[in-house]
């Protein structure tokens, strides 16, 4: 069980495990997931409203790319509201390059689901690393 007490650290979990089925139990059948990264930089970025469609979504994230950490490191919770801090490093599974750094994560909880989810990534760094991935995979 996570150290910190909460539905979105729990979710946290699965998803470092990469496991899909366990991590779309957090999820509202309502839920709206903002990914503040355009989807012309990676096209699993902007927003993505109701479960039916998060399964596609987060197996577009699992197929390119390999969850090598996912842990949260910063938590707390303000009503329904839960901030949280994540260093992650994921592997472009078709490069083999990786990317590290740190995300914030701020959700909205209802009935004890994720309904609210925005994530909020360095968007200079992602973008700088689309492209080399971009430039390696037309090496290949």
């Amino acid at each position: 069980m996570s150290k910190f007490d909460g539905i979105t650290p729990r979710f946290c979990e699965a998803w470092e495990r990469q496991d899909l089925e366990a991590s779309l139990e957090f999820i509202h059948r309502d839920i709206v997931y903002s990914m503040f990264i355009p989807e012309d930089v990676v096209p699993f970025g902007g927003e993505t409203r109701g479960k039916p469609a998060m399964p596609d979504r987060m197996k577009t994230i699992l197929e390119q790319f390999a969850m090598v950490r996912f842990e949260p490191i910063l938590f707390r919770k303000d009503g329904a509201t839960e901030y949280m801090r994540v260093a992650y490093e994921f592997r472009h599974r078709m490069t083999g390059e990786t990317i590290a750094g740190v995300m914030r994560i701020i959700t909205r909880i209802d009935s004890g689901l994720l309904h609210d989810w925005k994530d909020c990534h360095d968007l200079e760094m992602v973008k700088a690393f689309m492209r080399l991935i971009a430039y390696k995979a037309n090496e290949a």
